[in-house]
């Protein structure tokens, strides 16, 4: 439970109902007292506060599920509409009778006295002595059934509700009793007999906007126990060796995927949720968490093995990268595509390093997308701009003025996956920017040959070098595949179809498209 009482509207309150005054004009002052006006607005009055946001994201990212207030503002509702979040709201005894049960209502908001707009809200002292039956069997369940965090609440007023607490004062989950001063009496007593936990605290803002630091951190920090992904390498290490072990890996590897197939569809990762900066580094870390330990086995076998191997590193890449369509915002739903694309980046760079370019051509052309009974190449929709387009890229830290931020967070996040493979900080950059541009030749062939447009996405290699002192990154690459011919590694693997005319037309293509741009 949260709350974090208004004193001064509550004073306002308790003096705006003088003998004789209509309800009519009571509810007319009510709304003076509690709704912002343009200026108050611009003086950031009246509006939500750090706390009403901290709680709202606790309540969007489901880790609080019933907020319990005795104000009568609509302040919380509105933090609640920023996140995305419709809750519940009861405020009334036939809002309780019409509500689903709790374990089905999701979020809700409990205004035990009242909303402002609603004449018959509770504010003398006998009228907070007592509930109605039907709103006092909720809260007895809530208090019976759910850890309580109490905020900015003295239980000096609010009788009723302070009698339910210790009535219900079930010891299965801890109630915490965040006091800012000193606690009253009423609140000692209620401490005492619900065993609660006394948190000092300056403010509710800190107070609230700590828990919610706090609770990313542990979001962020929740992949994978680095010693079970060291588990996990060394036991593909020691199955790739074995070539009766063929079975094991293949069951280890899949074990893995279904894990992140079925969490990246879940709860975790909500698709409702607006276009913030906060949402995007949310969203991307979890999923780099997420997909951390497979990343891990799809990197080392695209190292280590052989042809014999490449159908479970396609097979991955296929599974992760198939996701049905589902109702959200735009970047939200394109980012469920997000550990894919980390897998065939981190799979292709290691083939590359070993010199395994069956892999990466496998990687590249073989995983198929399935989509109303149609199916087409996975690479023409797991491309870095068909992931994050570059308004949303912008919002990760340090990328607001990247031309490809999307490529290069990649780049940093991967190293240290890679370190194993490519330690020379030069070769890893280097091979970086083969791997991508090999990517978008693959991409811009796939395309012109499926649909016969021109169309690709492409890394950091396209911008590196340009209008600056040295080399072009992209002018290498080009020249590099020139002064191979037809003994350039990829072809030979059987991409563009082995043949250079059709790899000669995706070079020319992709070289127009990058031209186009204009970077500077």
């Amino acid at each position: 439970m949260v709350e974090r009482t208004h004193r001064e509207g509550a004073r306002l309150q308790r003096t705006i109902e003088p003998p004789g005054e209509t309800a009519s004009r009571t509810s007319r002052h009510l709304k003076t007292v509690f709704r912002a006006d343009a200026e108050e607005r611009n003086e950031g009055a009246k509006i939500p506060t750090a706390a009403h946001k901290a709680v709202a994201w606790l309540v969007a990212e489901g880790f609080v599920r019933v907020v319990i207030t005795t104000n009568f503002d609509r302040l919380l509702e509105q933090a609640f509409e920023a996140t995305g979040v419709s809750p519940t709201i009861i405020s009334t005894v036939d809002q309780v009778r019409g509500a689903l049960p709790l374990t089905h209502a999701g979020p809700m908001i409990i205004k035990v006295n009242g909303d402002y707009l609603d004449i018959r809200i509770r504010n003398t002292q006998a009228e907070l002595t007592r509930y109605d039956r039907p709103m006092i069997k909720l809260l007895d369940r809530i208090f019976d059934e759910y850890g309580l965090v109490m905020c900015g609440w003295s239980a000096d007023w609010d009788i009723a509700l302070r009698d339910c607490m210790i009535r219900r004062a079930s010891r299965r989950f801890t109630t915490f009793f965040a006091v800012r001063g000193m606690a009253s009496d009423a609140t000692k007593r209620l401490i005492a007999a619900r065993g609660a936990e006394l948190i000092r605290i300056h403010d509710a803002d800190s107070f609230f906007g700590a828990v919610q630091e706090k609770v990313r951190a542990l979001q962020d920090a929740n992949a994978p126990h680095p010693l079970s992904t060291s588990i996990a390498i060394a036991t593909a290490k020691r199955y790739l060796a074995e070539p009766t072990a063929k079975i094991a890996l293949h069951d280890l590897v899949r074990r893995e995927v279904e894990r992140v197939h079925d969490a990246q569809l879940g709860d975790s990762f909500p698709l409702d949720v607006d276009l913030t900066a906060e949402h995007v580094l949310s969203q991307t870390r979890r999923y780099e968490a997420l997909v951390s330990t497979l990343l891990a086995l799809v990197v080392t076998g695209c190292y280590w093995g052989d042809d014999t191997h490449t159908y479970l590193w396609v097979h991955t890449v296929e599974r992760i990268g198939n996701v049905p369509t589902a109702p959200g915002y735009e970047w939200a739903v394109k980012l469920r595509r997000y550990p894919a694309l980390i897998l065939l980046y981190g799979g292709g760079i290691a083939a590359m390093a070993g010199k395994k370019y069956s892999t990466v051509a496998a990687l590249l052309e073989r995983p198929i997308e399935r989509k109303d009974s149609a199916e087409t190449p996975l690479l023409l929709s797991i491309q870095p701009f068909r992931i994050m387009q570059n308004n949303v890229g912008h919002l990760l830290p340090g990328m607001d003025k990247r031309y490809t931020p999307l490529s290069d967070h990649l780049y940093s996040y991967l190293r240290d996956c890679l370190r194993p493979f490519l330690a020379d900080d030069a070769a890893y950059d280097g091979m970086f920017d083969e791997f991508e541009y090999l990517m978008a030749l693959v991409a811009m062939d796939v395309s012109i040959q499926v649909s016969g447009h021109k169309r690709a996405s492409y890394g950091r290699f396209a911008w590196k070098g340009r209008n600056f002192p040295g080399a072009r990154k992209l002018s290498k690459l080009e020249k590099a595949v020139e002064d191979a011919g037809s003994q350039w590694p990829p072809l030979i693997a059987g991409l563009f179809g082995g043949d250079i005319v059709r790899l000669t037309t995706a070079k020319v293509a992709l070289r127009e498209l990058i031209d186009s741009f204009t970077w500077f």
